[in-house]
């Protein structure tokens, strides 16, 4: 019986035509996963026939508008396998105003790989306030990514240029640094799309190159312990909910935590409906039981696919199940360079896991001093740029939040401004519906 790979996500990241979705095709080609009929009906389209490079990005850009207009809208996924791994390739938009699918795609990756470009005005252009790869850097480091490649495309278009590859990396390194990542642990690697070198194979054109290819580099990045995450009660959380003819309604998502079974009772939060799973389903297989890390379809019974939507998450009705959140206290950091103040009663989108929201402030219950670490300020008015706080907070719509104690990569936030990230921390607690209900109850009898 052949032995079951590890699972891992890698999220492709960049600004707008930095080359995500070719590097992402190219993966798919080079190990072997590109079905011929496919790229015969790709070699087809208008656009492929008077821009050639553009065959592969069509691999994960399948959508009609994406393809006549040449960029990513939504995250798509590919499925691939190398000798030693199973990999979910996630393609997302560079584009701010797809900032939803932006989302999603950064929080289901488990290894994030930056493409940034060798020749050096199109790379500066990648870092102003008008591209989202700043902004894709910061939500990594709110939502604990911090397996991290940086690929440099465009060499042959600098003529292969070692110069070029390093000014690159020392600038993106210190970039890093600001965001307390060690550039030392970073592996960059030069690549030319135009040859897929480095993709897979090494050519001969920058041979002063002696690290890995892209992909051996993420066959080296190490597995979280998915025995510990099964371990855990159930949380499947899900991007978006479809409804085919002659099936029925298909959940599709991420399952984080514990295992999925066929036949199992689930419950839904924050709006509780409760349904069974039928089947399960992964890139078009059917599975007997669904594992943590991966990114799955299921099929549900008895509800219609109106009802649930991105930021549902379900779980096992019997275990621990998922309540509606009523507020939430959180531990923030404030960023450096925050120019203003945040203060009590004023509202916030907060980027949770997959989802965005408003939230208000409803106290500041503590400033940490950074500089001594043994003063807390209790019940402060404000907080500024370099502050650590411990906030309460109130959602203005339903949502379900979980604490980082519990379950990590749901207990991960982020505040962003303007494009910018402003805050970023972990909930320490969450105020559920149904607690608050059971302590009101008690109440009168106490």
């Amino acid at each position: 019986m052949q032995q079951k790979l590890s699972n891992q996500s890698v999220v492709f990241l960049g600004a707008h035509g930095q080359g995500k979705s070719t590097i992402a095709g190219l993966i798919v080609k080079e190990l072997n996963y590109a079905s011929p009929y496919v790229l015969e009906r790709i070699e087809c389209h208008l656009n492929v026939q008077k821009n050639p490079d553009l065959r592969y990005a069509f691999l994960m850009d399948r959508i009609r508008t994406e393809q006549n207009l040449s960029h990513t809208q939504i995250f798509s996924t590919y499925h691939v396998n190398t000798t030693c791994k199973e990999y979910f390739l996630i393609n997302i938009p560079g584009q701010y105003q797809y900032i939803n699918q932006m989302q999603i795609g950064i929080a289901y990756g488990d290894i994030a790989v930056f493409i940034l470009s060798g020749v050096k005005e199109k790379y500066m252009q990648s870092l102003t306030l008008t591209s989202s790869l700043e902004l894709q850097l910061q939500l990594c480091v709110a939502l604990g990514k911090q397996r991290i490649i940086c690929v440099i495309n465009d060499m042959d278009i600098v003529e292969y240029q070692q110069a070029c590859y390093q000014f690159v990396v020392n600038d993106f390194s210190q970039l890093l640094a600001k965001y307390e990542i060690n550039p030392q642990q970073i592996q960059f690697i030069p690549i030319s799309l135009k040859e897929a070198e480095n993709i897979n194979t090494k050519k001969q054109n920058m041979n002063w190159y002696q690290g890995p290819t892209l992909i051996e580099a993420l066959d080296k990045i190490p597995i979280d312990d998915q025995e510990l995450q099964a371990s855990k009660p159930l949380r499947f959380v899900m991007h978006d909910c479809i409804r085919i003819p002659g099936i029925g309604t298909i959940a599709l998502g991420k399952l984080l935590y514990g295992t999925l079974k066929k036949n199992q009772i689930l419950s839904f939060a924050p709006i509780p409906f409760k349904s069974s799973v039928k089947t399960i389903e992964n890139n078009h297989f059917f599975l007997e039981e669904g594992t943590p890390n991966q990114i799955i379809g299921v099929n549900l019974l008895k509800l219609s696919y109106k009802e649930i939507s991105n930021g549902h998450i379900c779980s096992d009705v019997d275990n621990d199940p998922a309540q509606e959140c009523l507020s939430f206290v959180a531990k923030l950091k404030i960023m450096e360079d925050f120019k203003h103040q945040l203060k009590q009663k004023q509202y916030y989108t907060i980027h949770f896991f997959t989802k965005r929201m408003q939230c208000s402030i409803l106290k500041i219950q503590q400033n940490l001093n950074v500089i001594n670490q043994n003063e807390i300020i209790e019940n402060p008015q404000i907080l500024k740029a370099g502050d650590i706080g411990i906030i309460e907070f109130k959602p203005i719509k339903q949502i379900t939040l979980e604490n980082y104690v519990d379950y990590p990569q749901l207990g991960r936030i982020a505040i962003v401004d303007n494009r910018r990230m402003i805050a970023f921390g972990i909930i320490l607690e969450v105020k559920n519906k149904k607690t608050f209900q059971d302590i009101q109850q008690k109440e009168p009898n106490q």
